[in-house]
């Protein structure tokens, strides 16, 4: 059967963006069903409303709501008191985001997600392990250790209890130097005779959009929403401090690990048409992260009967914005009705609605082509009523 999966990508507030986008779908396909979820850092906070939405919609309206009305003071909390011999471990620690996410996501809706049938995937980063952690459903977890082993992808992976799932999702969204690591108090290990508590960063180090945990799930098909334009965007301003070039090197470095995974995809895609089999690829012990995607679609192929799946190759269908939104740090200020792509004169709006009702706009383009590969995806995905 076909397995429908979203994957929102990091970005900070330009995650008003994915908001949007998802709103603006849901509202054209109202029987649109899916059957996983994956999102990193900002994506990461959008993904449990967006699996829960599968069966209740009003899920929807409540991530737009957040989305629209959160602000900085909402998120960040200065770690200001510090010197040059005693640095904090970021500049800013999540204590506000915790208040929102705690009260958004309370235990009944974690239940929910525990329980229900959309799986989930929110990546994290364990400093002291180096290893991709993921915060998933149990049910789910020797499934993708197998996937990741079978693919020999040289990544250690460990997992994320997902009773503290509020948790892992302010990991994901923890920025490295700009923001303090999370930690767990389920991991520790020794360090100069004290115990210590494992750091958690932000998943987009290793998993930028979380493309291979949807295969490994078995996603026959992937709604990939970014919240940056795919082509690096230029700033031009003065990066005037380490914490300022160290960010924008970090957020460079995520923008290509993430095409690099699209491309190691679209290669897969190649090689699986021309033949090449996972088995011979994998004996030249190369490529291995293409090798894993070549080996997802073969087992798409395995699984599918002739009426269930026509085409079972992965085909993501990637929403991003033809133009940057702004700064993934800019939550407070205000933009021209219309922003960014035909400015209006006169009203001004806050940038996060801006950016919600641009996520739209952007859906009714894509859909205004009757013959556009995400019309036929989501068509595929509708449930009959």
């Amino acid at each position: 059967m076909n397995r429908l999966a979203w994957v929102f990508s990091g970005g900070g507030a330009k995650g008003a963006f994915g908001a949007g986008v998802f709103q603006r779908i849901l509202e054209i396909y109202p029987t649109l069903r899916w059957q996983i979820v994956t999102g990193t850092s900002t994506g990461s906070l959008i993904a449990p409303f967006a699996a829960l939405a599968d069966a209740d919609r009003a899920r929807t309206a409540q991530l737009v709501e957040l989305y629209g009305g959160i602000r900085k003071k909402d998120v960040f909390q200065s770690n200001f008191l510090f010197n040059l011999f005693n640095l904090p471990e970021g500049l800013v620690n999540l204590k506000p985001l915790r208040k929102v996410v705690n009260a958004a996501l309370p235990l009944d809706a974690q239940a929910a997600l525990a329980a229900g049938t959309v799986d989930l995937v929110v990546p994290t980063v364990n400093l002291q392990t180096a290893a991709l952690t993921l915060c998933t459903q149990e049910r789910n977890q020797q499934r993708i250790r197998d996937w990741y082993a079978q693919q020999q992808i040289p990544v250690p992976l460990e997992f994320w209890p997902f009773a503290d799932l509020n948790e892992a999702l302010l990991a994901s969204s923890a920025v490295p130097l700009g923001t303090a690591p999370i930690q767990n108090d389920n991991r520790r290990y020794d360090y100069k005779n004290k115990s210590k508590r494992h750091q958690y960063v932000d998943g987009g180090v290793f998993d930028k959009a979380p493309l291979r945990e949807a295969l490994a799930l078995g996603a026959s098909e992937a709604i990939v929403v970014l919240m940056s334009p795919t082509q690096p965007s230029p700033k031009l301003k003065p990066f005037s401090n380490l914490i300022e070039v160290g960010l924008r090197a970090v957020d460079l470095l995520q923008d290509e690990l993430l095409r690099g995974d699209i491309d190691n995809l679209r290669l897969a895609q190649v090689m699986y048409d021309q033949g090449v089999s996972a088995e011979a690829l994998a004996a030249k012990q190369i490529a291995p992260e293409v090798c894993g995607y070549l080996h997802a679609l073969e087992s798409s192929r395995a699984a599918a009967t002739s009426a269930a799946m026509a085409n079972p190759q992965m085909q993501p269908i990637l929403i991003e914005p033809p133009i940057g939104i702004g700064s993934g740090e800019d939550f407070d200020s205000t933009v021209a009705d219309g922003w960014p792509d035909a400015p209006a004169s006169g009203k001004a709006v806050p940038i996060m609605k801006a950016r919600i009702a641009y996520g739209q706009r952007v859906v009714d383009a894509l859909l205004d082509d009757a013959g556009s590969p995400l019309r036929r995806v989501l068509d595929k995905a509708v449930v009959q009523i």
